[in-house]
């Protein structure tokens, strides 16, 4: 999990930090075996809400699955 300095002051980076992290906790589960998921916030992460940034995690998580599904590589031909 990286959170950029853009994100703000350490204060703002460790309360986005503390977000994701229960967000991700909450969300393993539904994660598919086998995938090494990245997640680095942006400076827009630091005004958002709880419920915000868990709808967008949620979402992209969907995406995810979605792909593993059909083999297809989120990170293209790497």
């Amino acid at each position: 999990m990286s959170v950029s300095k853009k994100v703000g002051v350490a204060v703002k980076r460790n309360a986005v930090r503390r977000r994701l992290r229960e967000i991700f906790r909450s969300a393993a589960p539904e994660l598919p075996g086998g995938v090494d998921v990245v997640v680095s916030a942006r400076a827009a992460a630091a005004d958002a809400g709880f419920e915000e940034l868990k709808q967008e995690f949620v979402a992209a998580m969907r995406k995810l699955n979605a792909q593993h599904a059909v083999g297809v590589s989120p990170g293209g031909d790497v």
